[in-house]
């Protein structure tokens, strides 16, 4: 059975050149969904095993991310999808929050988690921050280069420092690259969402089930879906 290229190994240790992938039409598009769905699938498995805690940053997230969805898909005549949706937050919101743990700031290298959090939780809709986007563009050119990214940053040249296995960062870049593609429509933040998201979906299942509680990674990967979804209807 063919399975989603893009995924069947793990892409933090063998990376995929995609200016060199052939576009397979439906079939792709199939296999794509295929293989988003079963991850859902598979995180729906672990909510009764794992007790559904949340710290309050990533549920943040998941609330401006609620926010903007809502007036993205307000058209969206898939009313299946709409309702997985709003079932999925709203079990998210009946999570048990807990603190976060302080952060000790550097003035000198840009602590890229602390930094999504902030852009993604000040995000605003209506008013689009320069600064905040090329914040997100830099990000984003980095992880096209290496495919990879890193814990921090040097300010002044954003050379990466730390290692790179932190999949919460993944996540919380996947994220901020869909809301700033669903306020602004710029394809380049789709792209690299996409292929961020391709390398989260790579990593074993049991470090993804202890990384991501409750839905906290489904909510994404339905989104994108649904992204991809209003695009082939407007086509």
């Amino acid at each position: 059975m063919k399975k989603y290229i893009y995924c069947e190994t793990n892409r933090l240790i063998k990376n995929h050149n995609y200016m060199y992938s052939e576009y397979g039409g439906v079939k792709f598009l199939e296999l794509y969904e295929e293989n988003r769905n079963e991850l859902i699938s598979f995180y729906e498995t672990q909510i009764n095993k794992n007790k559904n805690i949340i710290s309050k940053k990533d549920f943040a997230v998941l609330m401006k991310l609620k926010n903007i969805s809502e007036i993205y898909f307000s058209n969206l005549k898939n009313q299946y999808q709409i309702s997985k949706l709003k079932n999925l937050f709203f079990r998210c919101e009946q999570s048990y929050l807990y603190e976060d743990e302080l952060v000790n700031y550097d003035k000198y290298n840009l602590n890229t988690k602390e930094k999504l959090y902030e852009l993604i939780i000040n995000f605003s809709f209506n008013n689009i921050e320069k600064e905040h986007k090329l914040i997100i563009y830099k990000i984003l050119k980095k992880f096209e280069i290496s495919k990879k990214l890193y814990q921090s940053y040097k300010l002044d040249s954003y050379k990466p420092k730390g290692n790179f296995h932190d999949l919460k960062i993944y996540w919380l870049t996947s994220i901020a690259l869909l809301i700033y593609y669903m306020r602004d429509h710029e394809l380049q933040y789709l792209n690299s969402a996409l292929k961020i998201s391709d390398t989260l979906c790579s990593q074993d299942r049991k470090n993804l089930a202890k990384e991501f509680r409750g839905n906290a990674h489904s909510i994404p990967l339905l989104i994108e879906t649904m992204i991809i979804e209003k695009l082939k209807f407007y086509r």
